[in-house]
């Protein structure tokens, strides 16, 4: 009998002890892997930080020396003021994209009209593309559509009113335009679909 419990204190001994290893190694597990995430983490964002300062550098670099090239095409008709000053007037040459070079500085605000004189597509794209390499794209978060104040004052900032987003839209002449020259660019239009559209952008 005194075997019989000396044997089953000892087990019993023995499994409270594993439980408790396997507790004290459960936990030095989860205090690793902690460790381990918050390193992780804090590694992706000090390289998405890098990553937003190298930017910000190149962008600032851009716009310091000023000199763009601005690649845009519009389904169907394109007209593109800076600062109220027309660079490209009433362009209606869907299938080959326009090319400007031009200067740009801090602040400038760029005014965009577009026609759609029907046939099922609509659309605006465009490219500035920086002598440094750095590029603005008409995203729907850099251009925003509006309601001018004036229609015939459209490319005037001081006619920018009722902003509102643009939207991603789809144009298969656009689309066959960026692929033959290269590019990859959001098509955008009015969340509304009128024939008319009017975006802007500023250089910043």
């Amino acid at each position: 009998m005194r075997v019989l419990v000396i044997v089953l204190l000892v087990s019993f001994t023995a499994s409270c002890f594993a439980v408790e290893s396997y507790s004290s190694l459960k936990q030095k597990y989860d205090k690793a892997l902690e460790q381990l995430e918050a390193e992780h983490k804090a590694k992706v964002a000090a390289l998405d930080k890098a990553f937003e300062n190298a930017l910000a550098s190149l962008r600032e670099e851009a716009i310091r020396d000023g000199r763009v090239e601005i690649c845009a095409l519009a389904d169907d008709v394109l007209t593109i003021c800076i600062n109220g000053v027309a660079i490209i007037e009433d362009y209606d040459y869907m299938s080959k994209p326009i090319h400007k070079n031009i200067k740009v500085t801090k602040g400038d605000i760029i005014t965009v009209k577009c026609f759609d004189k029907g046939g099922g597509g609509r659309g605006f794209f465009c490219v500035i593309k920086f002598a440094n390499g750095y590029s603005l794209l008409s995203k729907p978060f850099t251009w925003k559509a509006y309601k001018p104040k004036s229609t015939t004052k459209w490319f005037d900032k001081s006619s920018i009113d009722k902003i509102y987003d643009p939207m991603v839209v789809k144009s298969i002449i656009l689309e066959d335009s960026l692929k033959r020259i290269g590019l990859d660019c959001p098509i955008i239009w009015s969340d509304n679909k009128e024939e008319t559209v009017y975006l802007f952008t500023v250089i910043q």
